[in-house]
């Protein structure tokens, strides 16, 4: 499965950078002028080849089988702004960027235009609150120091002169971060030890776009009340027996820690 934003807004921070707002959360803002919305705030794809298990069917899960219901749970967090652009530079991935994006005049980016060859790089909301866990520096600040390129380069993200300026450096500290265990987390608004409080990041060998960073760390979580947003779902069993297996939490497959930070986000 497959769910997004359908549309992204960009927006002034207050900690001074913009960055990308899914239009789920943007609609909770007051503006004086209303943005432009799309009709749906969420696009989501299931494979029908995909060997889901209905709890409907009345029938006990088999072992190749995946519960829809957890992955319906997981793409939706994905589509309310548990989602951002971290990108492998080149096929065999040598760096990591931020997503290079074109946001329109008035705005607005649609998810089908996240792309754009020649564009500086964007945050997603997401990434205000990207750690590094060993000292709880924002990722941010690498964003703003790869975007120092466009001011001093004609040029763009994949040319020569990227990766012989002094700020590529940055797009390979962010790579060996984007592997390495335990290195990035989600820190929670108001919390007290960033070393406690936060929800580790996928950062798993090799870096798979798509995976790692915009899901939570794996081996962590997924024996945990907080499995729904680690990259993989376990065949063979239900959504509601892994509640039950971790617990038996009250928020049900939404656990505390994502519970926390989906109330960071808004």
């Amino acid at each position: 499965g497959a769910a997004y934003p359908t549309q992204f807004y960009l927006l002034q921070d207050d900690d001074g950078m913009k960055r990308l707002y899914p239009q789920s959360l943007v609609k909770q803002f007051q503006f004086p002028n209303t943005p432009k919305f799309n009709e749906f705030d969420i696009s989501a794809e299931f494979n029908s080849k995909g060997g889901f298990w209905f709890k409907e069917d009345l029938n006990n899960i088999k072992p190749d089988e995946g519960d829809i219901f957890w992955t319906i749970c997981h793409e939706l967090i994905h589509g309310l702004g548990f989602y951002n652009g971290w990108m492998g530079y080149k096929n065999n991935p040598i760096a990591v960027i931020p997503l290079p994006i074109y946001v329109n005049p008035d705005g607005i980016v649609l998810k089908n235009n996240l792309f754009s060859f020649g564009s500086s790089f964007v945050e997603f909301m997401m990434d205000k609150y990207t750690i590094l866990l060993s000292n709880g520096t924002q990722i941010s600040q690498f964003t703003q120091k790869l975007n120092t390129f466009f001011d001093e380069y004609k040029s763009n993200a994949f040319s020569d002169e990227f990766v012989n300026s002094s700020q590529f450096k940055f797009a390979q500290d962010l790579l060996v971060l984007a592997t390495t265990p335990k290195s990035l987390g989600l820190l929670p608004r108001n919390s007290k030890n960033y070393s406690i409080d936060s929800f580790i990041l996928e950062t798993s060998i090799p870096f798979e776009q798509g995976s790692s960073l915009i899901h939570v760390d794996y081996k962590t979580y997924i024996n945990t009340n907080d499995f729904l947003m680690t990259y993989n779902i376990i065949d063979g069993i239900s959504t509601e027996n892994m509640i039950l297996d971790n617990g038996n939490y009250s928020g049900g497959p939404i656990g505390p820690k994502l519970k926390q930070m989906m109330e960071t986000f808004g």
